[in-house]
């Protein structure tokens, strides 16, 4: 590569990087602001998302790991079936 085509690499690199640096904060942490609900419905039925999970290790800040997989497994679906009822609800 040229010095010409580096030096370009490099401008395109930092202008990158500063469109993506006005997204976080002086501190370094995200800007947390919620989106509003129709937003989020909006977003949900253009790009609709599956999850895949196989297993629980941790729920809401308690260690499930030490429990025998079949135990976490029914935890999984159990939270799955609360969750659906939850998503059909809105």
């Amino acid at each position: 590569m040229t010095a010409a085509g580096s030096a370009a690499a490099k401008r395109r690199s930092e202008r990158a990087r500063q469109t993506e640096l006005p997204r976080v904060a002086r501190r370094g942490h995200r800007r947390a602001r919620a989106l509003p609900s129709w937003r989020i419905r909006r977003a949900a039925s253009a790009t609709p998302v599956a999850v895949f999970a196989f297993d629980l290790l941790q729920i809401r800040g308690k260690d499930l790991r030490a429990l025998p997989l079949l135990k976490r497994k029914g935890i999984l679906i159990e939270r799955r079936a609360l969750a659906n009822r939850q998503l059909a609800q809105r």
